[in-house]
């Protein structure tokens, strides 16, 4: 379950700024460790016990400083499943459709590449996931 990947990050509130930014995960004494390093913002670093939880670690970290990435972890619509989570570390996410149960061709890389006009902030992403579930009932 090691990898890594490039992904675009970019700075929000002002003229738009774009780099590539390396990700590197890996699983280390049974836990989950994500790096990211953006150039001229630093290096962030979070474990936990899934991708996904680490992901969101960092995006709470550089989000303050108006950096955004664009992968599909932090697509608006997307969420892990519990069995995204439980079985694969939260690698695989699924895009949500408003009305619609997710199902496997609706799970994607959590690091693969997104558009930036899907991408949202933490908080954004959950209210989505909470509004999806609502539109299921």
């Amino acid at each position: 379950m090691n990898g890594n990947s490039e992904v675009w990050a970019f700075a929000t509130g002002g003229p738009e700024v774009r780099s590539l930014a390396a990700l590197e995960w890996r699983i280390v004494s049974d836990m989950a460790e994500l790096k990211v390093e953006i150039p001229d913002r630093g290096i962030y670093t979070a474990e936990s016990d899934d991708f996904f939880s680490c992901l969101v670690a960092i995006r709470n970290q550089i989000e303050p400083l108006g950096v955004r990435l664009c992968c599909n972890g932090t697509r608006r619509d997307a969420y892990p499943s519990r069995m995204n989570i439980q079985m694969g570390r939260g690698l695989q996410i699924q895009i949500r459709r408003m009305g619609s149960p997710a199902t496997r061709e609706d799970q994607v890389d959590i690091f693969g590449a997104a558009d930036p006009d899907t991408i949202g902030t933490v908080a954004e992403q959950r209210q989505y996931f909470e509004r999806w579930l609502d539109s299921l009932k």
